[in-house]
């Protein structure tokens, strides 16, 4: 009867956070432009791709540095959520902190639309999102609630 209980209790405990870490949550900001930058793997060949997978498949931790490990925690968390071949861009939020986001490409095509000629014309692109978070920096785009140029200088880093 113990066990019982436990195991119910264990199942409705990581059901309700499962459920909170995949909820709906607006993300409003302006595109953030880094010139380097772990990125993904859009418009990468199939091979490419393949070979990235089998590459964090096979990694050994144990044997890497810092840096190394960084770049498979990040690969890994893409393949794991289906990210590592989607577009993404780059979201500096209302408190300043930058989010790495995720779009399905029929949706990205609204943002990439409105990049070319950000810094010769003195714009920004400001939208708000919904989104689902995966971790601290890396959301999902689900729908675009608005997308404008608007006058200002766009940010950026090296």
């Amino acid at each position: 009867m113990k066990y019982s209980i436990f195991l119910i209790f264990t199942i409705i405990s990581f059901s309700t956070v499962s459920c909170e870490n995949n909820t709906n949550e607006i993300l409003t900001g302006n595109v953030f432009i880094k010139l380097v930058d772990l990125g993904s793997l859009y418009k990468a060949s199939r091979e490419d791709v393949y070979s990235m997978k089998e590459k964090v498949d096979n990694f050994k931790q144990s044997n890497s540095n810092e840096s190394e490990k960084l770049l498979y925690n990040y690969y890994k968390v893409l393949f794991d959520n289906n990210l590592a071949d989607k577009p993404y861009c780059l979201i500096k939020d209302e408190r300043g902190k930058i989010r790495r986001v995720f779009f399905s490409l029929e949706n990205y095509r609204e943002v990439e639309r409105l990049l070319p000629g950000l810094d010769k014309n003195k714009e920004q692109i400001n939208l708000s999102l919904k989104v689902v978070k995966v971790n601290e920096d890396i959301y999902i785009t689900n729908k675009i609630i608005y997308i404008r140029k608007i006058k200002g200088k766009t940010e950026w880093a090296k």
